[in-house]
């Protein structure tokens, strides 16, 4: 109870000031900053609120991004009407329609599913993604986290891995995600910050928790990290295989 009352106790400007400084210190990969994050009461509580906290700056300036872009780019719902009716006006498609009308049908859905995609993820803007871009990149990094945590858990479990407390790992597995704050850089117009970077710092940093966590050989701990990618690999597969199943049957169903 007096860990709980201590953590309760520290001012909030402080607990940000630790948060960022430790960040930090992660993306230098110093590996002597996480033993004290194992011992939290609530750790899947402490990691969602901390994680939301780390990511602000940078869900901040990938919103700032947004509204400069809208400075400059025709509008989204402008350029799919006019896209899609060039195509669908096209001998092209309107044979291809009349011999595969539920291709057709699941063509248009696919062709909406991926505008709707570009605006909520900001790679095309709309006025609404100036807010939307900002949550959706915060709550996709947490679920990211969610299920990267879960998955090395259980891998970890099985190669003889425990923790003094269920769920521990939760608490330093936020710091493996730190290098999500490059997105702040979103708030230049037209700038991609190219995804291998954070995810190749990320394992780099997960390989440092994993060894300071369950105390690994480093052999041990690649294997659980290649373990890991590859059931986060397959479950996304399912994911997009499920969805395409379901495209298909909802375009039969309206054809």
């Amino acid at each position: 109870m007096s860990g709980m009352a201590s953590e309760t106790k520290t001012p909030f400007s402080q607990q940000a000031r630790q948060t960022f400084t430790d960040a930090g210190r992660a993306l230098l990969l110093h590996d002597d900053l996480y033993a004290q994050y194992l011992e939290k009461e609530r750790p899947f509580r402490f990691g969602c609120g901390t994680l939301a906290l780390l990511l602000l700056p940078a869900a901040i300036a990938l919103g700032v991004g947004v509204a400069l872009n809208l400075l400059t780019l025709p509008r989204a719902d402008l350029l799919q009407q006019q896209l899609s009716s060039i195509f669908t006006q096209s001998a092209v498609y309107q044979s291809f329609a009349s011999q595969y009308p539920t291709l057709a049908v699941l063509f248009n859905v696919i062709y909406t599913m991926t505008w709707w995609t570009l605006r909520l993820t900001g790679v095309y803007p709309y006025p609404a993604s100036i807010i939307i871009t900002p949550i959706s990149f915060i709550l996709g990094v947490l679920f990211n986290w969610w299920l990267f945590t879960i998955l090395i858990q259980m891998v970890a479990g099985w190669l003889g891995g425990k923790t003094a407390k269920h769920g521990a790992l939760y608490g330093p597995m936020v710091f493996a995600f730190a290098p999500q704050l490059v997105n702040a850089l979103g708030f230049i117009p037209g700038l991609a910050v190219p995804s291998s970077l954070p995810f190749i710092w990320t394992i780099a940093i997960a390989y440092q928790i994993i060894r300071a966590t369950y105390g690994f050989s480093w052999g041990r701990t690649v294997m659980t990290i290649l373990l890991t990618l590859v059931m986060n690999a397959v479950l996304i597969a399912l994911a997009v295989i499920f969805g395409v199943l379901i495209g298909v049957w909802v375009a039969g169903r309206m054809s």
